[in-house]
């Protein structure tokens, strides 16, 4: 923070702040077995990072450290949306349902 003033610090941890709630609320919307959850100590990494590294510096991390992993996972993983198809019984999901993964940020 040399190069600005020393009221951009509290809106720098602001920032840092909602990318950790982010992050977190992501971790806990995972459902268990789901593969996307070995991805999440690798975002945990990014924002101790992004606590004390430049911007240089931490993207050449997500690159490095976490370009091939984030890759595997998702070739490897598939996502099927189940919003509007209909179940077992021929009945479609309620809405409370389908919305029950946007309740983060």
């Amino acid at each position: 923070m040399l190069k600005f003033s020393p009221l951009s610090v509290p809106l720098a941890y602001a920032v840092l702040g909602l990318l950790a709630a982010r992050v977190s609320c992501w971790a806990r919307a995972l459902r268990p077995g789901d593969p996307r959850f070995l991805l999440v100590p690798f975002g945990v990494y990014l924002c101790l990072c992004a606590l004390n590294g430049d911007s240089d510096n931490i993207v050449f991390s997500a690159i490095k450290d976490g370009l091939v992993p984030t890759l595997v996972v998702a070739v490897s993983a598939t996502r099927l949306s189940m919003i509007g198809l209909p179940t077992a019984c021929g009945v479609p999901r309620p809405a409370a349902l389908r919305l029950a993964d946007r309740d983060c940020l």
